[in-house]
């Protein structure tokens, strides 16, 4: 009677998990970037309110037991209350809610996966696959069928896809459902092995095709991660086998005539060369961003959530880097510390992983987080909610299975 009551108890934060996992990328048609950002809030919060004792048992065990958590919690407080004695009107601003439901979506995600194991993180991996395939074919016939030619070109489909609110944020999506797919053709006998291989040779021409370098050198870093942590030889020659696909299918590009993405990004700062062509513009972007944070005590205290587009420093939405993100919003200081969470965060992932040989669910993991890390310092995976969801998710994942191991020993 127990399990059946706990099975029921768990289906409403299983349906809302699934919703926060699929509803944002279909509100990527019609909603803003920030819109999505609250919504995906709203279901965090939802999500946590499912699961609310324990959530704050976990948040005590957390508080307690966690140095990274319990800085990351003080930080956010103390920071806020000193926007608020400012005259900073936070509240006012919708991004002022996601930190904090950011850390209670932590919590309960760290119940939830030592309540769940393993499973519960494949099914989430799942899910994003899925997804993936199906933003893919949607995109892929609009491109092809719907568009001919350079049609896409002239309406601007980079900036403006049909669906995701810019091209580059599939290429997010596309580096963490690789580690999955990576990781499940490893353990995939028969024909899902061809599925899976199918999806890398696909998820290959996507890169290519979209000129996504960022994603293409974190998957390079996903890969020597998982060499790194210790594989055995029989994992690694499948390895092998997964990286020809992608590379085939980004090499197939190159026997098709759009290749146009490819030649933007040679071409994309005007006149301009070496690393700030390379950068396409983010060395420029960078420097404009640390002159802006020298007036006003800016490196101090931040100017708040949202700041980058508050403030108006370039067209973008945010500056490409998280590091320089977190200092527009927090100021130094807090930033300092949230890079000490996620350097502890690193080296924690590296030990709990880095045990026997093989191929374990916990190396995939570890790896993808800490390439996702790597990719973030080019890109908005701390700033759009989608890809943050799965930073969430996977440090939870992490952080349950060291408590886990610990209790086991």
């Amino acid at each position: 009677m127990e399990n059946i009551k706990s099975t029921k108890n768990l289906l409403l934060p299983k349906v809302v998990l699934k919703a926060l996992l699929i509803l944002p990328l279909f509100a990527t048609v019609s909603y803003s970037t920030r819109q999505i950002n609250l919504g995906v809030a709203l279901i965090q919060l939802l999500f946590v309110t499912t699961v609310f004792s324990e959530t704050v048992k976990e948040l005590v065990g957390l508080m307690v037991k966690s140095i990274g958590f319990r800085l990351a919690a003080i930080a956010i407080a103390v920071i806020y209350c000193i926007w608020l004695v400012s005259g900073m009107a936070v509240f006012e601003i919708d991004r002022s809610l996601c930190y904090p439901v950011e850390l209670l979506f932590f919590a309960a995600m760290v119940f939830w996966f030592r309540n769940n194991a393993q499973e519960a993180l494949l099914l989430i991996g799942k899910v994003k696959i899925g997804l993936l395939i199906f933003a893919m074919l949607f995109m892929y016939f609009h491109v092809f069928y719907v568009l001919t030619g350079s049609n896409y070109l002239e309406t601007d489909f980079f900036n403006f896809p049909p669906i995701y609110k810019h091209l580059r944020h599939m290429n997010y999506d596309v580096a963490i459902a690789l580690g999955f797919i990576v990781f499940l053709y490893s353990r995939s006998q028969g024909v899902k092995r061809y599925f899976y291989l199918l999806m890398l040779f696909l998820c290959g021409f996507f890169t290519v095709w979209s000129a996504g370098r960022g994603q293409m050198l974190s998957f390079v870093l996903f890969l020597v991660l998982v060499i790194f942590l210790r594989i055995e030889w029989a994992t690694v020659k499948k390895l092998l086998v997964a990286v020809a696909s992608f590379a085939a299918g980004g090499a197939s590009v190159f026997f098709t005539s759009h290749t146009h993405y490819i030649s933007q990004r040679n071409v994309l700062v005007g006149g301009e060369s070496g690393a700030n062509q390379l950068s396409s513009n983010r060395l420029v972007l960078w420097q404009k961003a640390i002159a802006k944070l020298q007036e006003d005590y800016g490196w101090l205290i931040g100017y708040g959530p949202d700041a980058w587009i508050r403030l108006k420093v370039a067209a973008r939405m945010h500056p490409h880097n998280f590091i320089i993100q977190w200092l527009f919003e927090f100021g130094a200081p807090v930033t300092l510390l949230l890079l000490f969470i996620i350097y502890r965060s690193i080296v924690y992932s590296i030990n709990l992983a880095r045990v026997g040989s093989e191929f374990t669910l916990d190396k995939m993991v570890a790896a993808l987080l800490i390439s996702t890390y790597f990719y973030a310092l080019f890109d908005g995976q701390f700033y759009h909610a989608i890809p943050l969801t799965m930073i969430l998710i996977m440090g939870a994942y992490l952080y349950a299975r060291l408590l886990d191991l610990s209790l086991q020993q």
